[in-house]
C-alpha cells in the first residue's frame, strides 16, 4: 500500500544507488523502502517514538513539533502516532536527503490525507542543515 501511495517504482536500478555525501552515505530509495520489513526493528523504535509523545504531551501544552530526519519514502516511524493524535497535538518536519525518497514521502502524506500534520518539507541533508528559524543547527 505505502509503495503505491508514494508512487514508489523501487525495482528500477537507479532506486538502487546510495548518495555519497560530504558527511556519510544516503541509502538508496528501494534500501529505504525495504526498512519497512524490519518488523523487529520498526516495531522498537515506534514504541520509542510512542512513549516520547505521550511524555511529552502529558508535560507540555500541544502542539509538539517532531523533526523527522531521513524519512524514506514513507515516514514509516512517525505514522502509527498520527493515527493516534490529531495536527493539533503534534506537528512534524519531514526532512530527507535522497530526492526520490522526498518526492515519495510527500506524495504519500497526501494520499494519504496527513498534510495538515506536516509543518514543513526539507529536502536537505540533515547533518549540515541549519535551521534558519533558531540558527540552531541538527548534527
Amino acid at each position: 500500500m505505502l509503495l503505491e501511495v508514494s508512487q514508489s517504482a523501487i525495482e528500477q536500478e537507479v532506486y538502487k544507488l546510495d548518495l555519497h555525501l560530504e558527511n556519510g552515505k544516503a541509502i538508496g530509495l528501494r534500501w529505504a523502502a525495504s526498512c519497512v520489513d524490519d518488523m523487529m526493528r520498526t516495531k522498537k523504535f515506534i514504541k520509542e517514538l510512542m512513549e516520547d509523545v505521550q511524555n511529552r504531551i502529558a508535560q507540555k501544552p500541544a502542539p509538539i513539533h517532531i523533526l523527522y530526519a531521513g524519512t524514506g519514502p514513507f515516514a514509516i516511524l512517525i505514522l502509527p502516532v498520527l493515527a493516534c493524535y490529531s495536527p493539533a497535538e503534534i506537528q512534524v518536519t519531514l526532512m530527507e536527503i535522497n530526492k526520490e525518497s522526498f518526492e515519495g514521502v510527500k506524495k504519500c502524506f497526501n494520499q494519504l490525507q496527513l498534510e495538515t500534520y506536516v509543518k514543513e518539507y526539507i529536502h536537505e541533508d540533515a547533518t549540515t542543515y541549519i535551521n534558519n528559524q533558531s540558527g540552531l543547527t541538527i548534527p
